[in-house]
């Protein structure tokens, strides 16, 4: 479920957009989420926005999901790192204890 929730953030991009003055906003720019290209699991009840509790929930466990790829990775480093380890040895070993 984590790597579900990691993939769709994946590909939801974040869009610029300016509130106009004339319907209360302040004309600036801003950085935000267009709610079509979100997943459904973050909109909020009506489909037009993004419910902000929902999308860090949705965010943690997509960032769980990434802890847990990293995790692996480092359980395999390390398996390889003792097999380099062991050909070195075995390659000293080959070559008499010459360095």
């Amino acid at each position: 479920k984590h790597r579900e929730m990691l993939d769709k953030l994946m590909k939801t991009g974040l869009a610029t957009y300016t509130y106009k003055k004339e319907f209360g906003g302040d004309g600036e720019t801003k950085l935000g989420f267009i709610a079509e290209e979100m997943p459904k699991d973050v909109l909020s009840k009506d489909g037009k926005g993004v419910d902000v509790y929902e999308l860090l929930s949705y965010s943690i466990g997509a960032m769980k999901a990434q802890q847990e790829e990293i995790k692996a990775q480092q359980e395999e480093m390390k398996a390889q790192g003792k097999k380099i380890e062991a050909m070195a040895r075995e390659l000293k070993a080959l070559k008499g204890g010459r360095s």
